[in-house]
């Protein structure tokens, strides 16, 4: 019983102290802290991590002077890489600060809100976790939207991932789902996997890491220009176009800010938890002498790792990366220069120029605005637009400014999850805000005789709605695009015309459009879109 009791102490936490790690291996990890003191955001960029994970020691080892002595310093060592984790080092998926191809592509699992299991306060959860236990939270919080890592550094994990893909019909193609294996045309053949497990209803998607080129400068674009910039082209379309302002960052524009995109992708890809000591007072030592450790809250976290779904008990033992290398690692990205315009092999550049005319009079550029002050040649208005039922994804773009008052929130299952979850808003799940956040209504739609995505036709969904939320995309910058493949959120498209027979909603008329120039023009707007290479392929 009284294992049973700490352990819920410490899962409430959130945050285990590292005295519960044996004490070489806390040794080790602080040596690693301190190894990386002189590394420069590029060395920091590079570097790839080690887990160091130990087996927790019993409460009663935890002596009272050593957690004071903890308290007292600049940060406590954490378990480094994972335990889930997608890469070992940003450059694995950024070379050079560059894209990533399909192999180091995000899976996702989503849970159609529509679901039994969600009003089934009794078996709900139990059937959840054994879809996929990560989707609850330490205290039954169910997550609509989880990341299934590609690997993780304890055991266990494995077969609960494989276990995933047999609640699909018909399995799931490896060279969709295994990152080794991973092919675009898979990918382009079944974006969106549906799966069924008594009353869950889910969906299997993906994410594509995008170039980071030029990412510095976007931060400095004001948002009360993004939002004018939303009201004229409203206007000028006569509501054909109706872009809307979310955030800067992420395939949703769910992030706000730089900082906080590196903060969240150290999180959730590489499973490095981060954070400041607080609470170093009277009030500590208090709880030390009393060994009253649940009364100690000594970590202010800004992006938690996520935590093990084959071991709910596990929690980080305390910081794997310093505030300081996170600042060092951001102003590394923000620096990474911005890329250029060069004619593709065999092109002039008044063909660039006729192409780009061209690109302009399909209406491309009523999204993919080349200038928005003070940054020319980004091709971008940064705004979140609806791009139809072909590009749709089961996670809903965040509500943001939406006046809507027909929200809800995520229900408390029966069953509880690992004690620990990654940060949400990085990965485009409902924003920054996570689990907290006012949930979008879902359309009520029937259940099909067969998994399904998406669900039915809701096509006259309210714009606000859960449906109508999966179909918007923030209009990706288009500079370096020519150095950027595979294309759009999922990788699916291999070339650049293919991306853009995608394209669909708002963006209809000009892949319409695109569609009716003759082949000598097609070939002209490829190569205006070939021109804008990062500074890497010039060189």
């Amino acid at each position: 019983m009284r294992r049973i009791f700490w352990t819920a102490v410490w899962g409430c936490c959130g945050v285990v102290l590292s005295v519960l790690q044996t004490p070489c291996v806390a040794t080790a990890q602080s040596n690693a802290i301190a190894a990386r003191e002189g590394f420069t955001g590029e060395q920091l960029f590079r570097h790839e991590w080690k887990p160091a994970y130990a087996p927790p020691r019993s409460i009663e080892a935890a002596v009272p002077g050593r957690i004071e002595a903890l308290a007292r310093s600049a940060g406590v060592a954490g378990d480094g890489l994972g335990p889930l984790y997608n890469a070992v080092s940003c450059e694995q998926c950024h070379a050079g600060g560059g894209a990533s191809g399909v192999e180091h592509n995000v899976t996702l699992i989503s849970v159609d809100p529509r679901s039994m299991a969600t009003i089934d306060r009794t078996r709900g959860g139990k059937h959840v976790r054994e879809v996929f236990p990560g989707l609850l939270g330490p205290t039954g919080r169910l997550s609509f939207n989880m990341v299934v890592h590609n690997h993780s550094a304890r055991p266990g994990y494995a077969p609960i991932r494989a276990q995933l893909t047999t609640f699909v019909p018909g399995g799931v193609d490896d060279e969709w789902f295994l990152p080794e294996q991973r092919r675009v045309a898979a990918i382009a053949r079944q974006p969106v996997l549906a799966g069924r497990h008594e009353s869950v209803d889910f969906y299997l998607s993906q994410r594509n890491a995008p170039a980071l080129f030029g990412i510095g400068v976007i931060e400095s674009i004001g948002e009360a220009r993004i939002r004018a910039l939303a009201k004229k082209q409203a206007a000028k379309s006569d509501g054909k176009i109706s872009g809307r302002f979310v955030g800067k960052f992420g395939w949703r524009g769910q992030v706000a800010s730089l900082p906080t995109f590196i903060a969240q992708a150290c999180a959730g890809e590489l499973g490095l938890t981060q954070g400041v000591l607080v609470e170093r007072s009277a009030r500590i030592r208090r709880a030390s002498a009393s060994r009253d450790v649940g009364a100690i809250r000594p970590l202010t976290l800004t992006a938690t790792q996520a935590g093990d779904p084959a071991d709910f008990s596990y929690v980080n033992a305390g910081i794997d990366m310093e505030s300081s290398e996170v600042l060092k690692l951001t102003r590394y990205v923000a620096s990474l220069p911005r890329p250029t315009e060069q004619p593709p092999q065999g092109y002039s550049r008044r063909d660039v120029l006729n192409g780009e005319k061209l690109f302009n009079s399909i209406g491309c550029v009523d999204c993919h605005v080349a200038d928005l002050h003070p940054i020319s040649g980004m091709f971008s208005d940064l705004l979140v637009h609806d791009m139809g039922p072909r590009l749709q994804a089961p996670d809903p773009a965040p509500l943001g400014d939406l006046l809507t008052r027909r929200t809800w929130e995520a229900p408390t299952l029966k069953e509880n999850g690992p004690a620990a979850s990654t940060s949400q808003g990085y990965y485009g799940f409902m924003g920054s805000n996570g689990l907290a956040a006012r949930l979008p209504m879902p359309e009520p739609i029937p259940q099909p005789d067969r998994p399904q995505f998406p669900r039915g036709d809701a096509s006259d969904a309210a714009a606000s709605s859960w449906d109508a939320l999966q179909r918007e995309w923030k209009t990706p910058p288009l500079w370096g695009v020519a150095d950027s493949a595979p294309y759009l959120h999922d990788g699916r498209a291999e070339t650049l015309e293919q991306a853009i027979l995608w394209h669909g909603g708002e963006a209809e008329a000009s892949q319409r459009g695109y569609s009716e120039l003759s082949q000598p023009d097609q070939d002209l707007v490829i190569a205006f879109l070939s021109s804008l290479t990062t500074t890497k392929s010039t060189q």
